[in-house]
């Protein structure tokens, strides 16, 4: 059944509210297998309960409007969203309250790393991944986002690799029980470049 058309004024093109825009995200999280924070949200059994999935409106009648500076914060973490488990929380509430807490500094200001992914563009799981792989705070949360995999991307590592750092790729290759996938999650490259460097594929300009 299609889901009824709500008339609430708080969805308007381009003036969506802080309500809105909580309530649209709580949804995107929990049933959009597509979102980037599926997995952390849906893909571990976090859901709306009912009546709140249904209608903004129910939803909004239980939360009220978006404080200034506020987000929307389950009390337990390992619950879903319903009204005994929901508050708008300050920025510093909600980050002692986070499963994966990693606060960086950037520029002068120290948020969560969900926090600057949000207000960056960039997906949670990538900044989180170059973090991981041993990247600067700059150079994560300033490098352009690349799509693995693609000619671009290729070309992109490529340029920028040095004979120097394929030879540490094959070396990491040899290793008992490594995988190209493995391998190039913990370089920041594609499959596609660990498997020409691995077999010293010319178009890659791997043949030394």
């Amino acid at each position: 059944m299609a889901r009824q058309y709500e008339q609430h004024g708080q969805a308007a093109e381009g003036r969506r509210t802080g309500a809105y825009r909580s309530w649209y995200g709580m949804l995107q999280r929990c049933y959009n297998p597509k979102n980037e924070e599926y997995l952390n949200y849906g893909g571990r059994g976090i859901g709306v309960v009912a009546e709140w999935r249904r209608s903004f409106i129910a939803f909004h009648r239980a939360m009220g409007d978006r404080p200034q500076g506020r987000s929307l914060n389950r009390i337990n973490n390992d619950e879903g969203y319903n009204p005994d488990n929901c508050e708008w929380q300050t920025q510093v509430g909600q980050m002692r309250n986070t499963r994966r807490n990693r606060l960086l500094t950037f520029r002068g200001e120290t948020l969560p790393l969900t926090a600057w992914a949000e207000r960056l563009g960039l997906a949670d799981k990538l900044v989180r991944s170059r973090i991981e792989r041993g990247w600067t705070v700059v150079r994560t949360l300033t490098e352009p986002k690349i799509r693995l995999g693609s000619v671009r991307a290729e070309a992109h590592w490529a340029a920028k690799l040095t004979m120097a750092k394929a030879e540490t790729i094959r070396c990491a290759y040899a290793k008992p029980g490594a995988t190209q996938a493995a391998v190039a999650a913990e370089f920041g490259v594609s499959q596609m470049t660990v498997s020409r460097i691995v077999r010293r594929d010319p178009k890659g300009g791997w043949k030394r």
